[in-house]
């Protein structure tokens, strides 16, 4: 953990208030997200996200007519599996809801040298996730990823759809609003 924390000087200033390495504490093992029952405000400092009641149906609607174009540009891809496909490609409608990041330090991370990188919304929800490594460059990025609103690449590459902002998750039919029309083939 000591390594960790100054492996970024962008980190290295905030390790003092976000490192919980007191096992007596901290351990609770995947149910990771009970550390919000003692420190809510442990996700960091809460940043208003991109998208808001008034330009949720602008973007919505600008993604809409992005799928249709993608559906036609990519037809193979699409029919292959179509949730994956949207859910693959709308992380910028989805980066309109996070409003904080994590990199968390999970037994996984001990064993493979790769931090859980996690965006939830302001309820603490995941709205995506991937692994990244735990080196200067690689955390570096993700610090200035967030403050230019854009994604690192790994979650780009290689990032799971938190299972509430899925296209069936009871968040994601609400963020998406998809209709027959928008499952349509091209």
């Amino acid at each position: 953990m000591e390594h960790w924390t100054c492996v970024s000087e962008e980190f290295g200033n905030h390790a003092w208030w976000a490192c919980l390495n007191n096992n007596q504490l901290y351990n609770f093992g995947s149910d990771w997200q009970r550390v919000y029952e003692i420190l809510p405000e442990i996700a960091g400092p809460l940043t208003e996200g991109a998208l808001s009641l008034e330009t949720l149906p602008e973007r919505r609607s600008d993604f809409k007519a992005w799928l249709r174009k993608a559906k036609q540009s990519e037809p193979e891809r699409w029919r292959e599996d179509p949730h994956r496909f949207i859910e693959r490609e709308a992380s910028w409608l989805r980066r309109g809801v996070t409003t904080r990041y994590m990199l968390l330090a999970d037994q996984e991370a001990f064993e493979t040298g790769r931090l859980r990188l996690i965006y939830v919304d302001n309820q603490g929800n995941i709205v995506q996730e991937t692994r990244v490594d735990a080196d200067e460059q690689t955390i570096t990025d993700v610090i200035m990823a967030w403050f230019e609103l854009t994604e690192p690449l790994e979650l780009e590459q290689e990032g799971i759809t938190g299972d509430r902002y899925r296209i069936t998750g009871d968040l994601g039919r609400e963020l998406y609003q998809l209709t027959d029309a928008d499952f349509a083939d091209p």
